[in-house]
């Protein structure tokens, strides 16, 4: 069964072992563990947004049976595979979203020990019934018989679809009933508010599309860093989030996920009086990338660029950026940023022919963010290793976007600020730019997006 119908909403099926006489399955780790945990131990969102986002993520049940039950649409052609006889919120295991939400999560249906096979039949017939193997006995038949009497016609030893379709409803009613998550009780009370499946309830309730960056603008107000902060620590603590924050983050998420995000922090001493902010700042963006890159998150520093930190969680790279001494002297940036091209992002540049990669140690696209004032002296010389990247990934005909510089600006010192504008406009003549220069209390949006957009690179907040 779980591995002949594929699903999002149902539990992966990796395989089996038999060990001590006992017969084991492997399956998927649920994160965020089951619907009972969630509606036993969660708050209620309070917000729209907030219910709206649960109820989306519900939803997902329903496809789940949808792959299980083999429903169609109104022509009834498809044939139905199984029934799956168990569904409780205990059988529907919870697997974190991207947003970190509590609310946020994708349902898959899981423990098919009372699942029943039936004949193939078309999906509307009363043909497609089972045996009914007992499962779900929280509510009675006569229950479910308040709730849909019309489907309740074939004996108490038969079992369908639509049968189940109203037992979920049943079970799901704790999370309705008065706005509520904690089961206050079970049995007619709450049958007696289900109604029966719709007449089109063979039909998949789709998704909302997400909203375009334009929507983003008409409705948000500029998230900044600090303001990312505030997000973070309502969304550990359990409380509904500030929904225009919430809309950035959603915004940011579905059009940033999938590139390598690596952090590059100016250790020099110039740098030592921005180290509580850096602290603040690399704690927050950091969180939040990681839900962007596929796999872990790569941290180094200006005295020592090769050396490089990964994690997928940022605890252990929040406590290095809070334990470093900035000692390096600033005028060697040009070294320190040489040696972080040359020997980190050029060796993981995609090498093609005819349309093949042919370098193993390729990855895929990168964003990479450097912390820094730009105090380095006068004509550092930062924009020579920047030209030899450029030019390599030219060479080798990639995208723009192979490899994006966002340098986020600490202080506003003149000389700092002349050397980032420098390098800002680096390679716009040619029409390559691959850096922008954000300072730290610009929009969040802006600093994540960068370079990648010609019309973010260009804004300029200083004039």
């Amino acid at each position: 069964m779980l591995m002949n119908i594929p699903s999002d909403n149902i539990i992966t099926y990796h395989g089996s072992f038999r060990q001590n006489g006992t017969y084991n399955l492997i399956l998927d780790y649920a994160d965020g563990g089951s619907l009972k945990d969630l509606l036993d131990k969660q708050v209620p969102p309070s917000t729209t947004e907030g219910i709206e986002q649960f109820w989306r993520s519900l939803f997902g049940v329903l496809n789940g049976l949808q792959s299980i039950h083999q429903w169609m649409g109104p022509d009834g052609d498809d044939p139905i595979r199984g029934i799956h006889e168990d569904i409780k919120p205990d059988n529907i295991l919870l697997f974190k979203g991207r947003s970190g939400s509590a609310y946020d999560f994708i349902p898959k249906v899981a423990d098919f020990g009372l699942f029943s096979h039936v004949r193939q039949s078309k999906a509307s017939s009363s043909e497609a019934m089972g045996l009914d193997n007992h499962g779900n006995q929280r509510y009675n038949i006569e229950d479910v018989e308040k709730a849909s009497p019309e489907i309740v016609r074939d004996g108490a030893n038969r079992t369908g679809p639509q049968l189940r379709i109203t037992s979920c409803e049943v079970d799901l009613e704790p999370a309705v009933e008065s706005g509520q998550f904690k089961d206050s009780g079970c049995g007619s009370s709450q049958a007696s508010n289900i109604q029966g499946p719709h007449e089109n309830g063979t039909e998949l309730v789709h998704r909302r599309t997400s909203k375009s960056s334009s929507a983003l603008d008409a409705r948000c107000g500029p998230l900044t860093l600090e303001e990312l902060g505030q997000y973070r620590i309502a969304m550990k603590s359990g409380q509904d989030p500030d929904p225009l924050a919430q809309e950035v983050v959603d915004f940011i998420l579905h059009n940033l996920a999938g590139r390598d995000q690596f952090f590059f922090i100016d250790d020099s001493t110039s740098m030592k009086d921005y180290a509580p902010v850096v602290d603040k700042t690399f704690l927050s963006l950091s969180w939040l990338t990681k839900r962007l890159d596929p796999d872990k998150l790569e941290l180094s520093f200006a005295s020592a660029p090769t050396a490089i930190f990964k994690a997928k969680k940022t605890k252990k790279l929040s406590k290095r950026v809070s334990e470093q001494e900035y000692r390096r002297d600033p005028t060697l940036m040009e070294s320190s940023f040489g040696h972080l091209v040359d020997e980190v992002l050029i060796p993981r540049l995609p090498r093609k022919f005819s349309g093949l990669n042919f370098n193993p140690f390729a990855r895929r696209q990168m964003s990479v963010y450097i912390f820094t004032d730009g105090n380095w002296g006068g004509k550092p010389g930062v924009e020579r290793p920047l030209r030899r990247l450029m030019k390599k990934m030219q060479k080798r005909d990639l995208d723009r976007n192979q490899v994006s510089l966002h340098f986020i600006r600490f202080g506003s010192l003149m000389s700092g600020r002349n050397n980032l504008r420098f390098l800002d406009d680096f390679g716009r003549d040619e029409n390559w730019d691959i850096v922008d220069v954000k300072d730290v209390s610009h929009p969040l949006a802006d600093i994540l997006i960068g370079p990648m957009s010609p019309d973010v690179d260009n804004r300029d907040y200083d004039s």
